[in-house]
């Protein structure tokens, strides 16, 4: 009889010791992250456009052709603030900071101008994005940039450009972007399965206001820019299969996703709002036959590296890369 119970206590007990030493079943799917209050999400930013294509306003654009593309490196910081309502349900309201340092080397010089190198430009962004709790889906955004920089003309004997020539002048630029987004842009359909496709369709409502302002000796000028226009965004996703990406904040289990299907967002007419929604990351608008692709945790809530080009990798692209989080 004791040997009957020990036998029969073993069929019981065995199959749960089995399975608690046998490995936890992979994770197939990634549900929407419960996100709350101060979490956080800092990357690495990089963008190196290819060619001749422009990420910066035309006014910041030196005139005289350039020796070699700019390049933009720094961080980019994403937080929880708190939630807000929309017409489209709650919506976490994340603050976005960042620093990007731009270097642009010397203009080629001609036979009437010798411009000083801009070397180095600090570019502050701002702002803040509404995504909405249920998907993440971006209802809202506004994002500012703010650039400075000091500019030396030096034309040595030359007298052509009289009071202009030989002298140190403070340029600023500062230029806002708002977006309104009916509906919501569902980027993602959560949950996220492997190896599945969906569309994603909205209509962007735009608004962009900038000022451009140079002061030194004997001139102060300013000019303003504003545009406003809707267009339609129109793209598909389609999900690869879970991988391991290494990031500076570590390695993750994540699921691939990937933006094709002509441009990820249409081309907007006004080259200088492209031009600071290129550089804020709302989005890129100029490049033709655009992929995106972005990798996104259910460890970290979120993307945990992202990669945008264009087909044939001919023109900007722009990586992130987790640095540090917070999220639980």
């Amino acid at each position: 009889m004791v040997a009957l119970a020990i036998a029969v206590s073993a069929v019981a007990i065995v199959p749960g010791m089995l399975s608690a030493l046998s490995p936890a079943p992979a994770v197939t799917s990634i549900a929407a992250p419960a996100w709350k209050v101060g979490d956080r999400w800092t990357y690495n930013v990089s963008l190196a456009p290819a060619g001749e294509d422009e990420i910066l306003p035309q006014e910041m654009m030196p005139s005289s052709p350039m020796t070699v593309a700019p390049l933009v490196v720094g961080t980019l910081t994403e937080t929880v603030a708190g939630s807000v309502s929309t017409d489209s349900g709650p919506a976490w309201n994340t603050t976005l900071s960042g620093d990007l340092n731009l270097w642009t080397p010397a203009p080629m010089t001609g036979a009437q101008t010798a411009l000083e190198p801009l070397s180095m430009r600090t570019v502050t962004v701002t702002g803040f994005v509404w995504l909405r709790q249920s998907d993440l889906a971006p209802v809202f955004s506004e994002k500012s940039v703010h650039m400075d920089a000091t500019w030396t003309l030096s034309f040595g004997n030359d007298t052509w450009y009289g009071m202009l020539a030989n002298a140190t002048y403070t340029l600023t630029y500062d230029a806002t972007t708002q977006v309104w987004y009916h509906p919501p842009l569902a980027i993602w359909q959560f949950p996220l399965e492997q190896n599945t496709s969906w569309d994603v369709r909205s209509n962007a409502t735009i608004g962009y206001a900038s000022t451009f302002a140079i002061s030194g000796p004997n001139v102060t000028w300013q000019s303003n820019h504003t545009a406003a226009f809707t267009l339609p965004v129109d793209f598909s996703m389609h999900t690869g299969f879970f991988e391991n990406v290494t990031t500076p904040a570590g390695t993750f289990r994540a699921l691939p996703a990937w933006a094709s299907r002509g441009p990820v967002f249409p081309e907007v007419p006004d080259r200088d709002a492209s031009a600071v929604m290129n550089l804020t990351g709302e989005t890129d608008l100029a490049m033709p036959r655009g992929i995106a692709t972005a990798w996104f945790s259910a460890s970290v809530g979120n993307v945990v590296k992202a990669e945008t080009f264009t087909e044939g990798f001919e023109g900007p692209r722009i990586q992130m890369e987790l640095v540090s989080y917070t999220f639980s």
